[in-house]
């Protein structure tokens, strides 16, 4: 009998629903992204990843299948197959973590680093890069005008700012941190100049650690780079689209069922009431 209710149920729909179910998945999976293959993501990170995408993808693909009026017989089904989804997306992506982080702490997919100043933010990144092999990394050491005694002693000192370009075309760099002043903007151009024209990734460490100490967001004020030390959650407009609905939902259903209770209260009261309070007191001339 079950069989014959299955047959009923998706032996016309089916094709229609497996290929809405693919689109809305893709668009789902393009908007949200994909993060296991970024050095240093953590397993929680990539739980809430899968379960962002497969909530957005159950609301939209259901909305989709209401919308078209496709014949459906069983609900409990669609319910059934969003959380096996949720479960094997989070399972296959843990795996896939995993094995890329045994290949990474066994020499492979590892990504050489170079440091140009020695601030106490270089240090700090350094020991994000080197307290876990399975992120990848292999540090070559830092430049800076002297040595500095508080870095870290693993990390070699190779010398002057100015003897950074000389190294690099000798050795194999895929990325390099600059944390110097702007006073030393002579020895920084030539850097970028060079890494831009040798496919070299430069990034550019801001010195505010030691007055900051949490996540930063960076934003752009016409040609202007700043750091926010917060993102406002309305400065988005699917958030302001949220909130909005969410308002007048909520005043909805206020309007809808507490208020007419509270209006007829308020009525009955005023109604039954028999005035302005008075009192008779006796008084002497």
């Amino acid at each position: 009998m079950e069989r014959v209710v299955w047959e009923r149920a998706y032996s016309g729909t089916l094709p229609q629903i497996l290929t809405l179910f693919s689109v809305c998945y893709f668009a789902c999976t393009i908007s949200g992204g994909v993060i296991l293959h970024r050095r240093g993501a953590r397993a929680d990170q990539i739980v809430f990843r899968a379960l962002r995408n497969v909530f957005y993808f159950s609301l939209l693909s259901t909305s989709l299948i209401v919308l078209s009026e496709l014949e459906i017989y069983s609900n409990r089904f669609f319910v059934y197959y969003f959380i096996l989804l949720f479960l094997c997306i989070t399972f296959y992506r843990l795996l896939f973590r995993f094995c890329i982080q045994l290949y990474r702490s066994r020499g492979g997919n590892f990504r050489t680093v170079l440091y140009l100043g020695s601030t106490e933010n270089i240090a700090e990144l350094y020991h994000e890069m080197t307290s876990d092999a399975t992120t990848g990394y292999r540090v070559l050491g830092y430049f800076d005008t002297t040595p500095n005694a508080k870095f870290p002693a693993s990390c070699t000192y190779l010398g002057k700012p100015e003897q950074a370009i000389d190294y690099l075309t000798k050795n194999k760099v895929n990325q390099l941190y600059c944390c110097l002043p702007s006073t030393l903007s002579e020895c920084i151009v030539p850097v970028i100049n060079y890494c831009e024209n040798n496919l070299i990734h430069f990034y550019s460490v801001p010195n505010v650690r030691n007055y900051l100490r949490h996540r930063m967001y960076f934003e752009m004020i016409g040609s202007v780079p700043i750091l926010s030390i917060r993102k406002e959650p309305l400065g988005k407009i699917e958030n302001r689209l949220i909130k909005r609905i969410f308002d007048v939902a909520f005043s909805s259903l206020f309007l809808c069922t507490l208020f007419p209770i509270i209006f007829l209260i308020g009525v009955t009261i005023k109604i039954t009431s028999p005035g302005p309070y008075s009192s008779v007191r006796n008084v002497m001339d």
